[in-house]
């Protein structure tokens, strides 16, 4: 699954080391264009970070050498949003045959207008909330690469997430974890019960009685039934 990265979900730390720890672990592949890393640049400048911004890109690159989509401008003129300044980025994505467009400005990318051009448009906290949902090791494993690269103080992961505009992502990640699919009953009652069923059948048009079940042996029993059937009591291997 390819994925373009919009400017805004590159430019927060947290969310870009959580997005690009788990394209490293292999949960989709990442896509930007030198557009979207200039872009990233000069919001950097006004904080006084443009020069970590561009080293951090240069690393990015290093890391995705496949990431960098190049030839767009010549999509770029048959597209129309909202927001012309935004053309670049679903050119881009066009360009490089993505398959959606990672970003929190909505409004921007109207889903008809991607969906045209065979794209779907994800917001951050979806993306990862469904790939966790896929793959919990993955997401789990970028999200405290995170947080052990965050500067300051240790903080709770849901807190976490949620200044990382990842809120529904904390709350699963903190809420108790699925168990292991079980059925509600051993196979061996519901053997037990499909035999009580045949049995019952049986006994009641052809005046067969039920077998006896054997001693200390716990039993399945309804009143359709003309007798308990055994259920099967395990056998440890000691005694196999």
């Amino acid at each position: 699954m390819r994925l373009f990265l919009d400017t805004c979900v590159i430019y927060p730390d947290a969310l870009r080391d959580i997005l690009l720890g788990v394209a490293a672990r292999g949960g989709y592949a990442p896509q930007w264009s030198a557009r979207v890393m200039e872009e990233w640049a000069r919001a950097a400048r006004k904080k006084g970070a443009e020069a970590e911004a561009r080293l951090i890109g240069a690393a990015m690159q290093a890391q995705f050498p496949r990431a960098m989509v190049q030839g767009w401008e010549g999509v770029a003129g048959r597209l129309d949003l909202p927001d012309p300044d935004d053309v670049h980025v679903l050119a881009a994505a066009i360009a490089g045959h993505a398959d959606g467009i990672v970003t929190f400005n909505a409004s921007d990318f109207p889903r008809h207008v991607l969906a045209g051009e065979g794209l779907t448009r994800r917001d951050p906290d979806g993306l990862l909330w469904e790939l966790w949902s896929h793959d919990p090791a993955v997401v789990t494993a970028a999200v405290d690469q995170a947080m052990a690269r965050a500067p300051g103080p240790g903080q709770p992961r849901r807190a976490f997430l949620k200044r990382a505009g990842l809120p529904r992502l904390g709350k699963a990640m903190s809420g108790p974890q699925k168990p292991p699919h079980t059925p509600h009953f051993s196979s061996f009652a519901t053997i037990a019960a499909i035999r009580s069923g045949v049995l019952g059948w049986l006994c009641n048009h052809t005046g067969t009685p039920a077998p006896a079940p054997p001693v200390n042996a716990p039993s399945f029993s309804n009143s359709v039934f003309c007798g308990p059937v055994p259920i099967p009591a395990l056998t440890s291997s000691a005694d196999a």
